[in-house]
């Protein structure tokens, strides 16, 4: 198994703290902005990571 690349240990890093926030938020329209941005950030990370394979 290969160890993780620095950026992507920094992607994986950033998606845990998104859903930190978006666990903690109270108003919706917070968790839907988070939201989006998680699934930008998760396939930005899936895509790097199929193509490291």
């Amino acid at each position: 198994m290969n160890a993780p690349i620095p950026s992507q240990v920094a992607q994986r890093a950033w998606i845990n703290e998104l859903l930190h926030r978006m666990t903690v938020a109270e108003a919706r329209e917070v968790r839907m902005q988070l939201c989006a941005e998680l699934r930008r950030e998760i396939a930005a990370y899936l895509e790097q990571a199929g193509g490291k394979q």
